[in-house]
């Protein structure tokens, strides 16, 4: 069982991190969508 104390921590770690990636991803392209619209309207 001494596996599992190694194990939980890391599975923690992993999936904490591919949640931040995710939330990054999605920030990101937001941004994109609110620079493109702002320079649209910049250019009417």
């Amino acid at each position: 069982m001494q596996h599992l104390e190694v194990l939980i921590p890391c599975a923690v770690i992993a999936i904490g991190a591919i949640v931040h990636i995710e939330v990054s991803i999605a920030t990101l392209k937001n941004d994109v969508k609110w620079i493109k619209k702002y320079l649209n309207d910049k250019e009417k």
